[in-house]
């Protein structure tokens, strides 16, 4: 045992792990305490505390994060005397716990302070000199395994705490070291999965709409630098909406290239934004660095991709439970064949696993069986079982089964926590996935630890080092979503899913039923003008189903989806005419056509008789020139005379909700008209040929009777 200790006033840089306990200023408690650890190893209660505010004693290193057979555990960190006057040279007591925590409850009442069971003194040391007010010193305790665990210890995790009394203050920092031993306790290391999800916040949502430009514009630092951070070896979850060009809550051109994104900046200077949109200052005059772009996000996650494989969430991040429970499974549909578009075209392959946001009903994940889903990602607080046995289950759907990988979001939450110093964050995250792990049986299953959907840059100090840390862990095997399938077998868990979710932030029913009624003009138009169309009012409507919206921003993009919508299905009209007469039993009824799209459309023009007197001989597909008014003629046949309304229909040729709105005007029937018009003139003609002949025939006599 050596320990080591200064005396050097610094500034105190590390962040206070556990937060102050209330302490309680006892002279004679804090001596009998270091009595006890003289007297060995033996179980003891934790220090008495003073006042906040006196004795603070952090812990900064803990090295090995896993200790093996043959090394030394050494941690370090810094003892400061907050209050106003000199105490005494500290004693630095190092206790750890002798079990190891039997489940996750256990090892958090330890870390939060509320355990003190079962522990024993490691060392005791006092340090060399006084500590002056205001000041704080730096603490090495260092001790060797052997002695302290050999080969036949149980592996896992102890917790650990270094306990500080000096003239009557006292205080405590608790942690956890690992032990496995070198000789491996475990036939096959647990399988791992670390699933990063890459979706935009709402407040990154709310920027894209208010700047006009793609969300994976305004995403794209906060992205880069998490993927920065978490290394090469997580698996991504990948919403496709960060791949789109358009801009969210824009009414689209269709005019536009497809394969030219809009711009608001065309000369490249705009200023560059950090992740919450507030523009960047580069300070001193110096000229800002450019900010990272939706290409340069698009470039990472193909090379990341690369090495781990790709889990897709739903376009937007979609509620697909919300969804289910409004009857809008075809909106869900629409993102998911729209996501595998965008995702296609990036070069990226896609496990069938999904990864839906919130809890999920039996019907949502009916919806996602329906939609070729072959594993869903759930989060294991979010449905109920009988035993927790690792992280593949199965569950059943009016649908068909369907397997479930458990993510255990508390391991997700504290690899970006930063509560502590990096290391004692690092050493409970560790902690509890061996806790995990020994609760799983051997070769029957595994973890998932799902990252926060929200990380943000603020959480990504030491994310590296934890993330790094527990995938070399010798209890756990780095593994993406399909290996991690491949590992594990259904464990038979029966799993309770709700029959359904209450989340007053979701997308109303009416609303769906709104979206799925532009959706129908928009498919037809459509099948009336070509898949531009779809391509760029699709994001329209897809982008108000995403789970991260706050209720106002989705209120912003509905209005905005409705209007353009609304606009699109006035493309096309039929222009008012005056009445026409038909006085031939067959004709060509003239019906003049506008496009006011700038994309020509091929359409069906029929005209509806409310009357039996005339009958439509057939209905013509017209091509109908961009932003510019076609005639179009329509035989029809009169039947019998009379006044009848017709009405004009325009229609995409595979049905649906017509075109244009409704238009009507009347024709005249009168189709004896022109037999008793052709029967006059007839007539005429008769009468003046028989003059004729007369006058010949006179002529004729006169002459003979002259000759």
């Amino acid at each position: 045992m050596r320990t080591r200790s200064g005396g050097t006033a610094t500034a105190r840089p590390l962040a206070v792990r556990h937060g102050r306990a209330r302490r309680r200023a006892r002279a004679l408690l804090a001596t009998l305490v270091a009595l006890v650890g003289v007297i060995g190893l033996a179980g003891v209660d934790p220090p008495a505390h003073a006042d906040d505010g006196d004795l603070v004693v952090e812990i900064a290193t803990v090295a090995p994060a896993v200790l093996r057979t043959g090394d030394e555990l050494t941690i370090s960190g810094r003892i400061e005397n907050t209050s106003d006057d000199e105490i005494p040279a500290p004693a630095v007591r190092l206790v750890m716990q002798r079990h190891v925590p039997a489940s996750t409850d256990a090892l958090a009442q330890w870390l939060d302070g509320t355990s003190t069971l079962n522990v024993t003194t490691l060392s005791l040391t006092t340090l060399e000199d006084p500590v002056a007010a205001g000041a704080s010193v730096p603490f090495t305790v260092t001790i060797p395994t052997d002695g302290t665990f050999d080969q036949f210890s149980a592996w896992g995790p102890r917790g650990v705490a270094i306990q500080v009394s000096s003239g009557g203050l006292a205080d405590e920092a608790r942690t956890a070291l690992l032990w496995y031993p070198t000789d491996p306790p475990l036939e096959e290391p647990t399988g791992l999965t670390v699933l990063l999800p890459l979706t935009p916040t709402a407040g990154e949502w709310a920027d894209a709409v208010a700047q006009q430009v793609p969300v994976g514009e305004v995403a794209a630092p906060r992205l880069l630098e998490v993927l920065d951070a978490v290394g090469p070896r997580v698996t991504l979850a990948v919403d496709p909406a960060l791949l789109e060009t358009a801009a969210p809550g824009r009414a689209p051109d269709l005019a536009t290239s497809a394969d030219e994104p809009p711009s608001t900046d065309p000369t490249g200077t705009e200023a560059a934004t950090d992740p919450t949109g507030e523009t960047a200052d580069p300070g001193d005059g110096e000229e800002a660095p450019p900010a990272p772009t939706r290409a340069a996000l698009v470039d990472a996650i193909v090379a990341a991709a690369g090495r781990t494989g790709v889990v897709a969430l739903g376009y937007a991040d979609a509620d697909v439970t919300a969804l289910t429970a409004a009857s809008g499974e075809r909106l869900w549909r629409d993102g998911v064949e729209h996501g595998a578009d965008l995702l296609e075209d990036a070069g990226l392959t896609v496990t069938d696993a999904v990864w839906p946001p919130g809890r999920v009903t039996t019907d949502a994940l009916g919806t996602l069986v329906g939609e070729g889903a072959d594993a869903v990602v759930l989060d294991a607080a979010d449905v109920t079982s009988a035993v927790t046995t690792g992280a593949r289950a199965s569950v059943s759907t009016a649908r068909g089964p369907l397997d479930v990988l458990l993510a255990d979001a508390q391991l997700g939450t504290m690899l970006v926590a930063t509560a502590g110093t990096g290391d004692t964050d690092r050493q409970e995250a560790l902690a509890l996935s061996a806790v995990l792990a020994r609760a799983i049986p051997q070769g029957s299953g595994g973890l998932l630890a799902a990252l926060p959907r929200d990380i943000g840059t603020g959480e990504v100090a030491g994310l590296a080092d934890r993330v790094a840390a527990l995938l070399d862990a010798p209890w756990l095997q780095p593994t993406d979503v399909d290996g991690l399938l491949e590992r594990t077998t259904p464990s038979g868990l029966s799993l309770e899913v709700p029959d359904a979710v209450e989340n007053p932030a979701a997308i109303s029913a009416a609303a769906v039923a709104g979206l799925l009624e532009d959706r129908e003009v928009v498919a037809a138009y459509a099948d009336a003008a070509g898949d531009r169309v779809t391509d760029v009012y699709t994001p329209l409507l897809l982008t108000p189903l995403s789970a991260a919206l706050t209720p106002g921003l989705r209120g912003e993009l509905l209005a905005t989806t409705g209007t353009a919508v609304a606009a699109l299905g006035d493309g096309i009209r039929v222009e008012a005419g005056s009445d026409v007469l038909l006085i031939n039993d067959a004709g060509n009824v003239p019906v003049t056509i506008t496009n006011d799209l700038p994309v020509e459309a091929t359409v069906l023009v029929e005209l509806a008789p409310a009357g039996s007197v005339l009958q439509v001989r057939e209905v013509p597909e017209v091509v109908l020139a961009p932003q510019g008014a076609t005639t179009v003629r329509i035989p029809v046949t009169a039947v019998a005379n009379g006044n009848v309304t017709v009405d004009v229909r325009v229609l995409p040729g595979a049905g649906g909700p017509d075109l244009a709105p409704p238009a009507s005007f009347v024709i005249n029937v009168r189709a004896e008209w022109e037999n008793i018009g052709t029967g006059v003139v007839a007539g005429l003609l008769v009468v003046a040929f028989v003059i004729g002949l007369i006058r010949t025939i006179r002529r004729g006599g006169r002459r003979a009777a002259a000759e």
